[in-house]
């Protein structure tokens, strides 16, 4: 994708199903996003329609065929139990009262406190605390890490071209 090509008004940060900000961002295996509770609604509706207990939906977007990790589980839960798209919710640029980007790995901890650095590899912004335990990570202690004041935020443009939500290591292409 050019540049040019990426709009500045966050399309990818707008849930294709309800057309809002998307709000605890979930990720099919096709990678297309949607907020919880629509993709919630659209595997109730698809069960309601077919009249029956499914084992599959299809993806809103691109029709995939979604089959879930536990499909005898009850379908309520079958939303809930996709992938949090982490990236897209730090790119969205939660932040807290102060107007600071969050923590990533503290706001998995349902902590909240303000963001002093941007890992590039793992595309998450860190405070000291869990910076410091990132770097005594072995896999991790060689990232390339910048502060957030030096990040060039007038968009998100660079990021977007650059992360995926697929995983480096284990995905297969």
């Amino acid at each position: 994708m050019a540049t040019g090509d990426i709009k500045k008004d966050n399309d990818h940060f707008t849930c294709s199903i309800c057309l809002e900000s998307l709000k605890s961002p979930r990720s099919l295996p096709c990678l297309h996003t949607f907020c919880e509770p629509c993709i919630d609604s659209h595997i109730l509706s698809t069960e309601r329609t077919a009249g029956h207990k499914i084992a599959q939906y299809l993806c809103p977007v691109c029709r995939t065929v979604v089959r879930p990790k536990h499909p005898i589980a009850d379908t309520k839960t079958w939303a809930s139990n996709l992938p949090h798209n982490f990236t897209i919710s730090s790119l969205m640029g939660n932040t807290n009262e102060t107007g600071k980007k969050q923590c990533n790995s503290c706001e998995r901890r349902k902590m909240r406190r303000s963001a002093s650095t941007w890992c590039r590899e793992c595309c998450e912004a860190y405070c000291n605390e869990c910076l410091e335990f990132h770097r005594w990570q072995k896999t991790s202690m060689n990232h390339n890490v910048t502060t957030i004041d030096n990040l060039h935020t007038d968009s998100n443009e660079i990021y977007l071209k650059s992360i995926s939500d697929a995983c480096r290591v284990h995905c297969i292409n």
